[in-house]
């Protein structure tokens, strides 16, 4: 009986120690997936490095905010600037009609005169101050009308 004890509590243990063998190849497993799974993790310099593209990313991305706020502002100024020129375009225009109606008006009373004047058809060859100044006022009112196509030809004259 003393053998039989004995020969139980070596199968026993023979029993304690397969579990322990599965325990501890079930461990060995769950460490090669540890070790797998860590070596794939960045090193520390890897990490520094990513954080300093980071951070050098987040820089960029401001100085672009920072940008494109600028340029928004001087979008909006240029808008102002350019509804402005279009109202003073619309008052050239209207003032440049205006003034060639009076030139012509002008010239007319002039010829009208000048063929009434008993010089027996001899023109005068004096022009009135008011038709050379409305000339000189005419003529500006031109040349801001053609700079204004030249700085803005697909906005003015779609």
């Amino acid at each position: 009986m003393r053998n039989q004890s004995l020969m139980d509590e070596v199968n026993e243990l023979r029993a304690t120690i397969e579990q322990y063998k599965i325990n501890l190849q079930g461990e060995s497993n769950r460490n090669a997936q540890i070790d797998t799974y860590l070596t794939g993790l960045p090193t520390k310099e890897e990490h520094a490095d990513a954080l300093r593209r980071l951070t050098v990313a987040q820089r960029h991305a401001a100085d672009m905010e920072k940008k494109i706020e600028e340029i928004n502002t001087k979008l909006e100024q240029y808008e102002t600037k350019l509804s402005t020129s279009k109202i003073q375009l619309k008052r050239s225009e209207d003032r440049e009609k205006l003034l060639q109606t009076q030139l012509n008006m002008a010239m007319q009373r002039l010829h009208s005169q000048s063929g009434t004047n008993g010089l027996g058809g001899v023109r005068r060859q004096v022009t009135p101050e008011f038709v050379d100044d409305l000339h000189c006022e005419l003529n500006h009112y031109r040349s801001s009308y053609e700079q204004l196509k030249k700085v803005s030809p697909h906005t003015f004259f779609r």
